[in-house]
């Protein structure tokens, strides 16, 4: 999804109607529309018909998700892999609420 977000950008911003037109995109060169000069290969496979999916916009449960990665500065991704990398990178408190854990209504934590 983030690779959809930031290829889809210059669409959402009304600088043009189609991802591809757009000279400065990376999405050029993962359709292979132009020689690959800015980025490596993919490290996932897309999904079908990426190029007129990167052109659709994103839901708002997709925004939200992808907001409050940024707003935690929490890695962004599938659930198992976020736990794994915040892991190995110390990143825990960035997917755990907020603030002081709530107490049960029992008293008990």
């Amino acid at each position: 999804m983030l690779l959809r977000y930031v290829e889809g950008n210059p669409v959402k911003a009304d600088l043009e109607s189609s991802t591809k037109d757009w000279l400065w995109s990376s999405h050029r060169e993962v359709i292979s529309k132009r020689k690959r000069l800015l980025i490596d290969e993919i490290p996932l496979e897309l999904p079908m018909k990426w190029d007129r999916y990167v052109n659709e916009p994103l839901t708002d449960k997709e925004i939200e998700r992808l907001l409050q990665s940024i707003k935690r500065q929490s890695p962004f991704g599938d659930v198992k892999w976020q736990i794994q990398v915040s892991n190995e990178l110390g990143l825990e408190s960035t997917l755990r609420s907020r603030g002081r854990p709530k107490e049960a209504k029992d008293g008990i934590k």
